[in-house]
């Protein structure tokens, strides 16, 4: 599968636009048409009329199949958000359960704490002599 579908979704959006101008565009032309050939009054505005309810029509069917597209791509990308959201998440609980692993396995070898960010915690007083003042008796 194309992992760039939006480029498609964009190339049949903007062939959509171009038919819709055309269309438009006919139909403006036909009613120019009707208003320059001789006919009689009566008989032009009659045609007007069926020509501005055509118009409207079409209008109205290109407008609802533009809005299902819409709702059907704002759809579809609400659940590719969703569903990378869990994936994140998912991975973040991987990788938080990762890190506490590794700090408990620290701290089982040799006895030694690690604090945090996996560093060795340091006792001075652990194992060590103090150094005692010159001239002083051990």
């Amino acid at each position: 599968m194309n992992d760039h579908s939006y480029v498609d979704d964009a190339a049949r959006g903007t062939a959509g636009i171009a038919i819709t101008g055309f269309v438009v565009g006919a139909l403006f032309g036909a009613g120019v048409a009707l208003l320059l050939a001789p006919a009689s009054g009566d008989e032009t505005r009659r045609k007007l009329g069926e020509t501005a309810r055509r118009l409207g029509n079409t209008a109205s069917d290109k407008i609802s199949a533009a809005s299902e597209k819409i709702g059907a791509a704002s759809e579809k990308i609400g659940d590719k958000i969703s569903a990378a959201s869990e994936k994140i998440g998912d991975k973040i609980s991987s990788a938080s359960e990762k890190i506490k692993e590794m700090g408990q396995g620290r701290e089982s070898e040799g006895g030694e704490s690690y604090g945090p960010g996996g560093r060795r915690s340091r006792d001075p007083l652990a194992g060590s002599r103090t150094p005692s003042a010159p001239g002083a008796a051990s």
